[in-house]
């Protein structure tokens, strides 16, 4: 059943891309870019700067320059 819907996902996310969208995954260590991603938690950090990507949760996509659905993501403070 796991395989199915990751089939169906795997299908849905191709055409996407087909049509130009395309997937907001940042890395740890990026900077926070409130157009292109939505920061759903503050957490402490030694190792970066304030307002750097700590953690992704959830990727975003885009079209174009139009932000669907923006990345969730954990920062850093």
């Amino acid at each position: 059943a796991v395989q199915g819907f990751q089939m169906s996902r795997d299908e849905l996310l191709r055409g996407l891309a087909d049509r130009g969208v395309t997937r907001i995954e940042p890395e740890v260590g990026d900077p926070f870019n409130p157009q292109l991603h939505e920061a759903m938690m503050r957490q402490e950090s030694e190792d970066l700067e304030t307002d750097h990507i700590v953690m992704l949760m959830q990727v975003g996509f885009q079209l174009g320059d139009i932000v669907i659905c923006p990345a969730k993501v954990g920062v850093s403070s």
